[in-house]
């Protein structure tokens, strides 16, 4: 996408000039990873099946927690939006702040087993994939733009993040040793099964919060390259993660990201 911006026709730089101030909405596309510079593992909480009744016919989820092996994590692509504010100091220099929203986190690729009751005195059997972290972040970026030429321009500064939300999603599978009617508990909610059978496979998704586990502040140095054409702005990025964002164990977890958008340039002339 940034190359076929990049081959655009080259009759409508029109970059803007000295002393001209810009508002760009952008939107695009986040591909974001976690980074244990301790190799101690990635942590996140998930919901379970108890291995036994809470009262009467009612089946319980607990929380509980897992430790994902590096190996397991994997980046996961997520939405991003912002508004830019960009002051054009000179025809080569620009300074950039502004407002931004992106979705980061991860994803887990683990070894899923297919839940059975091999015991058939096991009460149940179970398992979780299609595991998420979900960290939704507010940003605001302090930059510098060099141009280097027909619209395309060099990008760089340092990046200050608020978590906003942070979530831990999964998809859990489950096989139950009786028959009858339960009821599961996940996230603040109950989940109503009625006739269950025996021996047959059951799921649904679990989403369950983690803000606890999850510093609020989040450093980025931003660096990459943008092109201008007439109004038009496609800007790509890496985000390099500075400070640890973990609040649990020993871990040192930072963010990294690759950012992907577009968006349209308004200028107004202030001098």
């Amino acid at each position: 996408m940034f190359a076929a911006a990049l081959s655009m026709s080259t009759l409508a730089f029109a970059q803007p000039e000295p002393g001209t101030f810009s508002i760009t909405p952008r939107i695009g596309l986040s591909m974001t990873n976690l980074l244990d510079d301790n190799a101690q593992g990635l942590f996140f909480a998930y919901y379970q099946p108890y291995s036994g009744y809470i009262s009467g016919n009612d089946w319980g989820l607990h929380e509980s927690v897992r430790t994902m092996s590096l190996s397991e994590v994997k980046y996961r692509v997520g939405f991003t939006g912002a508004v830019d504010l960009q002051w054009h100091r000179s025809e080569r220099w620009a300074f950039v702040t502004g407002l931004g929203y992106s979705m980061q986190g991860c994803r887990f690729e683990h070894d899923y087993q297919r839940p059975t009751l091999a015991n058939p005195q096991k009460k149940c059997a179970w398992d979780v994939k299609d595991v998420r972290i979900n960290l939704h972040y507010l940003s605001v970026p302090v930059m510098a733009k060099m141009y280097l030429g027909h619209g395309l321009a060099l990008n760089g500064g340092v990046q200050v993040g608020w978590l906003w939300r942070a979530y831990e999603k999964h998809h859990l599978d489950y096989v139950l040793g009786m028959s009858g009617d339960y009821y599961i508990f996940s996230s603040g909610r109950y989940h109503s099964y009625k006739n269950i059978e025996a021996g047959k496979l059951y799921g649904y998704d679990v989403e369950g919060k983690m803000n606890d586990y999850y510093h609020r502040v989040n450093i980025e140095i931003p660096v990459g390259f943008s092109y201008e054409n007439g109004p038009y702005v496609a800007d790509l990025r890496a985000n390099i993660g500075t400070n640890d964002i973990a609040d649990y164990g020993d871990a040192k977890v930072r963010n990294i990201g690759f950012v992907f958008s577009l968006g349209y340039r308004f200028d107004f002339k202030i001098r």
